[in-house]
């Protein structure tokens, strides 16, 4: 199927290689005089290969495009080209054939020379047509035959790139430009036939020297009148390769769309939790690359770079941001995988605040929630859990869980100033303070939406995760066969199933839950799991909201794993459950109620995590905590015991709830030995 479509992509963007495949193109032997005659070779650039999403469908191709041109020599016959040039010129002439041109051909869109540039074209280039449209529509009357054009009228033809999509992907294709020059100056016997391009960013720049073609050349002889009197075909132009990209264009435009409704700055990232294949990288706002093809006036061009909600700026894998709650699941999953939370059985006071050292950190509503253990901590998202889990688990274990899940490091894509995130280094956290903070994801770390949708992709994988990748594969642009493979790359991570198990509970809540904080993302008949998500940050000196909803999908192939981040505006007060949650759902609800459209699989269907009784259900305890921490009775009075005690839960019934999960997830148990090559291979054994 891709090949039958790449196939009739490539006769349709380079029908200049069909015309020249038969050889040289003759035209009868001139009678002319050599006087009357002049000699040109020309070298015509090489059409740049196509960039295609994973179905084979065209993100960025080149077309034939065909222009009008006036062939000044008719129209200034009186001028003598050898050369009275201290006459000047009725240039006036050209502007009123344009003025009546517009009147005959409405649907044209016609592009006046200034006096100066008309001088400039009959002084260097004037056996050349001076172009003065756009593009010809196809279905003009002016390319079907029936209108005969007068002698100094005539229809140029050149590549063009061309994005279909447009601004959906304008930061991931990037753009060409013409490159500016030599063939705007004396015309000499060898010189290009239209201007090339130049590569400027995203795909279009990363891979340029597999996109760009091989140029051709034709031997033109013309006389004075501007007619083509022999055209020899010396070379024939060679298309670049393919480049098959990861994306689904279906995804990509239900994403930007998306995040366009909501009129908020902002990106959503999906992947494929099992290969780390990118199926969609939105940024909004965004610009139209079709506008740089031609060349972008200065005045557009700073228009667009100067707008404060920067189009140009992808803000999906260019831009690194505190993550806020949806770091969490990451400190659950290094705590357990440290021993210092013991699946279910380590329980935690989420109090209104807790206070470190003399600071209150506060959670993020004031009421006392009682004892929640890991599941229900995710839940409820809830800040003074996360900062006794954080504090007992240190900042090395966080930091180091954090790097294995891709946090921290550029992803390996092809594409202009990937940013890399920032994960700091342990010997910052010298203050339980800032090992607060970190538990929280704020301070110091900055992640990209890519990054996190890819991080959220291997929570989901476990051991069978990938990093994240853009591009498949390159093909030759006529077999279509691979010349370059681009494999994704293994994440090699060994975190135990019991630990992930309870993270994925956890997540599961927070959707699907009563109590959850990410409801707005559910979906009938679809599992989601997800996490909120709201930071502070700093842009242009002004202290902003930032919203996230994050997770994956419980079934499907592909698996989507999925990033949705928003900017608020200064001062005011947006949530990751009420502002990204509802984004995440109404993309998935799409995706799960057509998903042939955008190419899913949902037959495949994991085990689903079963999150039992609520939170009000959980026993009032009042706990012990760590030297230095106050954590706030209901009464507002607190103690300060001087060693951390996480105690299992002892009441039968709670025993009974634990021993039910663990038939539904028989690596629990186990999920709190110390993980070394023996009792990994005992675990294995007991798990099966």
């Amino acid at each position: 199927m891709r090949n039958l479509l790449l196939t009739s992509l490539i006769g349709l963007c380079f029908p200049f290689a069909a015309i020249t495949a038969n050889g040289a193109e003759s035209i009868d032997a001139p009678t002319l005089s050599q006087a009357e005659l002049h000699a040109y070779e020309f070298t015509i650039p090489g059409p740049r290969g196509l960039i295609v999403d994973r179905a084979g469908r065209p993100l960025a191709k080149t077309v034939v495009e065909k222009r009008l041109g006036l062939f000044l020599p008719s129209l200034f016959s009186e001028v003598k080209p050898d050369g009275n040039e201290a006459k000047p010129l009725p240039v006036s002439r050209v502007l009123e054939q344009i003025t009546e041109l517009e009147t005959s051909f409405p649907q044209i869109e016609f592009t006046a020379p200034t006096p100066a540039q008309v001088q400039e074209h009959w002084k260097n280039r004037r056996y050349l047509p001076l172009v003065i449209s756009q593009p010809i529509p196809t279905d003009s009357s002016l390319l079907d035959g029936s209108i005969s054009l007068p002698a100094f009228l005539k229809v140029e033809s050149r590549y063009q790139r061309e994005y279909p999509e447009g601004e959906a992907f304008a930061h991931i294709t990037g753009y060409v430009r013409p490159s500016m020059p030599e063939q705007y100056g004396p015309l000499r016997r060898k010189d290009l036939k239209w201007p090339s391009v130049v590569s400027a960013t995203g795909l279009e720049a990363n891979l340029n020297e597999k996109l760009t073609g091989t140029d051709g050349e034709v031997n033109l002889l013309i006389d004075k009148g501007g007619n083509v009197m022999n055209r020899e075909f010396a070379k024939r132009p060679r298309p670049g390769f393919t480049v098959v990209t990861t994306l689904d264009l279906e995804m990509q435009n239900l994403a930007y769309r998306l995040l366009k409704d909501t009129g908020r700055p902002g990106a959503f990232v999906a992947v494929d939790a099992r290969s780390g294949d990118i199926l969609a990288m939105a940024t909004y706002p965004s610009f139209n690359p079709n506008q740089f093809v031609d060349g972008i006036s200065e005045t557009t061009y700073r228009e667009l770079a100067g707008r404060p909600d920067a189009p140009l700026f992808s803000r999906a894998f260019q831009g690194a941001y505190p993550p806020g709650s949806t770091f969490k699941p990451i400190v659950a999953l290094a705590a357990m995988d440290a021993g210092a939370v013991y699946g279910t059985s380590t329980r935690f006071q989420a109090t209104p605040y807790v206070e470190i050292d003399g600071r209150k950190f506060h959670n993020w509503n004031d009421d006392h929630e009682g004892l929640l253990d890991v599941r229900y901590a995710l839940l409820r998202s809830s800040n003074t859990w996360f900062y006794q889990a954080g504090l007992r688990t240190g900042a090395g274990p966080i930091l180091r869980t954090s790097l294995n899940l891709g946090l921290g490091k550029k992803p390996d894509i092809p594409l202009s100033n990937v940013a890399a995130g920032n994960i700091p280094d342990p010997d910052q956290f010298m203050v339980r303070q800032g090992i607060a903070n970190l538990s929280i994801g704020q301070g110091d770390v900055l992640v990209s939406p890519v990054q996190l949708a890819s991080a959220m992709g291997a929570i989901a994988a476990g051991r069978d995760a990938k990093r994240a990748r853009i591009v498949s594969q390159i093909q030759d642009f006529k077999t279509h066969t691979p010349v370059r493979l681009m494999q994704a790359k293994r994440a090699w991570l060994n975190y135990r199933e019991g630990d992930l198990y309870w993270v994925h509970a956890g997540m599961w809540g927070v959707v699907n839950h009563k109590a959850g904080t990410g409801k707005a993302a559910a979906v009938d008949g679809m599992r989601i799991y997800g996490k909120t998500g709201t930071a502070q940050w700093s842009s242009d000196g002004e202290r902003k909201p930032l919203v996230w909803f994050s997770g994956f999908s419980g079934h499907g192939d592909p698996q989507v794993a999925f990033a949705v981040m928003l900017e608020g505006k200064p001062g005011e007060v947006i949530y990751g459950g009420k502002n990204a949650a509802p984004v995440a759902g109404e993309f998935l609800n799409a995706v799960f109620a057509d998903p042939a459209k955008y190419g899913v699989d949902f037959s495949k269907d994991p085990p689903r995590p079963q999150l039992k009784g609520s939170v009000t259900a959980i026993p009032e305890y009042t706990q012990q905590r760590l030297d230095g921490v106050v954590i706030p009775n209901r009464d507002g009075t607190g103690s300060n015991p001087q060693r951390p005690v996480a105690e299992p839960i002892g009441t039968p019934s709670e025993r009974y709830q634990r021993a039910s999960e663990r038939a539904v997830a028989p690596s629990v148990p186990n999920s709190h030995l110390p993980r070394t090559p023996l009792l990994d291979r005992v675990r294995n054994l007991l798990n099966r």
